[in-house]
């Protein structure tokens, strides 16, 4: 008996090959379009995080004292409790801090030995003092390279 190919199944078989095809095109542009998605949100987030980075920075500098530059540390005595600017001078508390790059691309406050991370992805950190302002230079892994201005408060 000899078997031959049949319309039918030839049909079949290009509907398949057809659907099949179409699925994943419509997989493939879904993923592009997740990737784009992602990729913007992720920049949202590095612009946040770099917001947040100033209005902390400036909350710390506000009323800090003896602010200085030694090499690629940025040194100021810092008040123990930022709200304590109401208590009278004599019972304020400072406290030595330094803000620095860490081994792991990671700008972070060292207090007394501690360290709160503040900022990531960095791979290089710069100041220049001014008398009323300090200003950063800051290059992240990913190339980008960002300047804010940080106002020193009343020193």
């Amino acid at each position: 008996m000899k078997f031959t190919k049949q319309p039918a199944t030839t049909i079949i078989d290009v509907l398949f090959a057809l659907f099949l095809s179409l699925t994943c095109a419509i997989l493939i542009a879904s993923a592009f379009r997740y990737a784009k998605f992602l990729t913007t949100k992720l920049d949202q987030t590095a612009e946040q995080e770099w917001s947040i980075f100033l209005i902390q920075l400036e909350h710390q500098t506000l009323y800090a004292k003896n602010v200085r530059i030694e090499g690629a540390i940025l040194k100021f005595d810092g008040l123990e409790d930022s709200f304590s600017v109401n208590t009278p001078i004599k019972d304020q508390v400072y406290k030595s801090v330094a803000l620095k790059r860490g081994n792991e691309g990671w700008l972070n406050y060292s207090i007394n030995g501690g360290t709160n991370i503040v900022l990531t992805r960095v791979t290089h950190c710069s100041y220049q003092q001014f008398p009323n302002y300090l200003k950063l230079f800051v290059e992240f892994s990913d190339g980008k390279k960002r300047t804010g201005v940080v106002s020193l408060g009343f020193n």
